[in-house]
């Protein structure tokens, strides 16, 4: 199935993703198949928009017509046992088609014959997910993925052929990926040439836990459960802050500091779509940040956007918030400024500026302080700010005395 990056709305480069058939590594943790265990790819589908033949005037063959990126996949393993066969045929068409390729994998069976299709593509990025470096939790937990070591194996392959590597310790859970054993890994690694990094804490809650089956139910050991529901498991956000210290291009979706993790990723990938990190990237001195330029920076390089105009646009709401989306005036968005607007403007929808603690709200007798636009007005220092939110203009104007 291929369809708009909907869930990654500002978070991912690509605005389009491609998932297949239920993945066979069955990885216990594994959101897609803990909420949706038979999963069927709509190959026939997929090959209408990617071979140009869609006459469609959606969004997804405007997205795909324009050039933008493929991740594949977000929600399946592309090289699993269950989908090598549809991969090989979808990348047989993409190799000769301008869109760039996110792959998004543990690696698995035939992934030689990719590289083989993909041999004359330049506009292509792995990202490889290692979440232990112990065979034993790795037989447990994803019984049918390679092993630690042929992962690491593989992404230094690559790296060596010439791609752009990422590796995803996503998620990162101590008790499978103690900090000794990362840094061994990370230093492995940067050795060879591979800086960037992805985490991402074990996202786990009661409901989906009373889903398991017995199977995934046995795959974690006593404790691991209710430490992955525990909230305040703060143990990846530490290993962040240790990376980028350490010089490391290191991402953490809603961390509040600076990275250079999208620089070179944006470069191999035409079509790459900025997030939060461009905007904060420009970010120097204290001053206020407005929407304009949050606008310009989402945008840039691909102004196209803001032609399009449909329904489906509200669904990148839908997917962050129901109970926004259900209020009449988010029904009504129907282009991307609107979106753009809606999330400038919404800190209930988890990818809002407002959201990182590195801006806070321009306020004045305790009222947002807005522009003639009527969006509201943030502001930047260059600190952290988890607690004091809003910034009273009165402070702001003598800050910038």
């Amino acid at each position: 199935m291929i369809s708009p990056f909907f869930g990654e709305f500002l978070l991912h480069p690509c605005p389009i993703e491609y998932s297949g058939n239920t993945c066979s590594h069955n990885c216990g943790y594994c959101f897609s198949n803990i909420r949706c265990s038979q999963r069927r790819s709509d190959i026939r589908q997929t090959m209408r928009i990617i071979t140009g033949k869609s006459k469609s005037e959606g969004l997804l063959n405007f997205l795909f017509k324009h050039g933008h990126p493929i991740c594949i996949s977000n929600r399946s393993d592309p090289f699993s046992a269950s989908n090598i066969n549809d991969t090989l045929a979808v990348l047989k068409v993409l190799a000769q088609q301008p869109n760039g390729i996110f792959f998004q994998t543990k690696s698995g069976a035939r992934v030689d014959d990719a590289l083989d299709i993909l041999r004359e593509k330049k506009e292509v990025v792995f990202y490889i997910t290692i979440t232990t470096m112990r065979n034993d939790i790795s037989k447990r937990m994803e019984p049918g993925a390679p092993l630690p070591d042929e992962r690491v194996k593989f992404a230094k392959h690559l790296k060596m052929k010439g791609y752009e590597v990422i590796v995803a310790v996503n998620p990162c859970f101590e008790p499978w990926m103690p900090e000794n054993d990362l840094i061994a890994l990370e230093n492995e690694l940067t050795g060879h040439g591979i800086s960037h990094f992805v985490f991402q804490r074990l996202m786990l809650n009661r409901k989906d836990i009373g889903s398991f089956s017995a199977f995934r139910m046995s795959q974690f050991t006593d404790g691991e459960l209710e430490r992955a529901v525990a909230k305040k498991d703060i143990y990846f956000q530490g290993q962040v802050e240790r990376q980028l210290k350490k010089g490391l291009d290191t991402v953490a979706f809603g961390m509040p500091f600076k990275t250079g993790f999208f620089r070179s990723i944006n470069n191999v990938l035409p079509g790459a779509l900025n997030n939060l990190y461009a905007l904060i990237g420009q970010c120097s001195s204290p001053r206020e940040i407005r929407f304009d330029e949050y606008l310009e920076t989402m945008t840039r390089g691909s102004a196209h956007l803001l032609s399009y105009s449909g329904k489906e646009i509200a669904k990148y709401i839908l997917i962050q918030n129901r109970a926004v989306w259900k209020l009449p005036k988010y029904q009504r968005v129907n282009t991307f400024f609107e979106l753009l607007k809606a999330f400038w403007n919404n800190k209930r929808l988890g990818a809002s500026p407002q959201n990182n603690f590195l801006f806070r709200v321009i306020t004045e007798k305790g009222k947002p302080v807005e522009d003639s636009g009527g969006n509201i007005v943030l502001w930047y220092d260059g600190e952290t700010h988890r607690k004091q939110r809003e910034v009273d203009l009165s402070e702001r104007k003598e800050v910038q005395k």
